[in-house]
Order: C-alpha cells, then structure tokens, then sequence
C-alpha cells in the first residue's frame, strides 16, 4: 500500500446469515463503513434470490439510485451544470422500473460479493497495480480526475459465483452523507 493512499478490497460469500439483525427484519441502516456496504449488497442478494422478497430487494437497490442533491455531494462545486442533469436523467429509466426486473441486476448463483474501494485520487492517479487500475474501469479516471469530488472514497461492487474471476459490476458507490448512492456508469453519460 502507497503512503497517504486508501486502498480497501475484500470478498464474502453470501449465504442466509451474515447480515445485521435489522436487515433480517427487513430494514437497513445505513452507515459510512464499507462493511456497511457490504451487508447492503448482501441484503440486497438475500431478498431477491434467497427470501423471493422482490419488492423489499428492489427497494433497497433503488434507494440507492441518485436525485440531484446526492448527485452533488459527489461532484466537485465547479462541474458544469448540465451535468448533474445528465447523471439524474440517467438513473431515471432504473427508478421506473418494476420489482421483478431488479430480479436480474445478480443471478441467484452469483452469492459472492466483491467490493473494491478507491479515493478520488486513486482514481485519478489509475497507477498499474492499484486497487483503481484492477478493479475500477479506465474510464473512471476520465472521471475523477474531471468531475468526481476529491477526498471522496467510492466502491466497486461485483456478484461473483463461487470460483469465477468475473461477475456482475455495478459502479461507483459512495456515501452521500446519509446513505449508500450509486453513481453507476456516470462516463456514459457525461460523454
């Protein structure tokens, strides 16, 4: 690990535990920890491919989609105003859809969960070996180093089945100051 530079990765393989007591009720509190996180994305897992609770999975996978204020807290005060717009809109086809479908964002198989995390400048900086250069998409750096708020951690977030390298990758989570919020391919649509 680089002086001055976070640098966080771990994998857990989902099961029917594991998970705090409030999200086996079915809530979920949300903390700025990426262990935090982690029980997210296996709550989020559980409820969809191992309770059937659909509706209680898709709300949790929704609620971390963005409005334009927790689109801000991710971006530097001087990004061009167009672009929060652009990032809201993005989200808005995912925030329509219908419970069932959040059924496919993992397959039932894909129990486990890889989540990277890296600084906006780990991002920026992408150097070879880095958690940035393995784990997060090259296009990020674009990002980081143009739009994304510096000192900000964000997380890499993959469904794996046991024993395969490559799964289901969801991007750029971070914590809004309130909760988990997912900027996804943000790249796409500030291009």
């Amino acid at each position: 690990m680089r002086a001055g530079l976070l640098t966080l990765g771990f994998v857990v393989t989902l099961g029917t535990g594991g998970a705090s007591a409030q999200a086996q009720r079915g809530g979920f509190t949300h903390e700025n920890t990426a262990a935090n996180l982690q029980r997210l994305m296996e709550t989020v897992h559980r409820k969809l491919h191992v309770e059937k609770s659909v509706t209680e999975g898709a709300a949790l996978f929704r609620a971390l989609v963005p409005d334009e204020a927790r689109v801000r807290r991710a971006l530097r005060d001087d990004v061009a105003p167009g672009v929060v717009e652009k990032v809201v809109h993005t989200f808005r086809a995912m925030t329509a859809l219908g419970d069932a479908e959040f059924g496919n964002l993992m397959r039932p198989g894909q129990r486990v969960v890889r989540i990277r995390g890296a600084t906006t400048e780990e991002i920026g900086a992408y150097r070879e070996g880095s958690i940035a250069y393995e784990d997060f998409p090259s296009a990020t750096q674009r990002v980081a180093n143009q739009l994304l708020r510096p000192g900000l951690t964000f997380y890499e977030v993959e469904f794996l089945e046991p024993g395969q390298p490559r799964g289901i990758k969801y991007h750029l989570f971070y914590w809004d100051g309130q909760r988990w919020t997912m900027l996804g391919p943000i790249w796409r649509a500030v291009q």
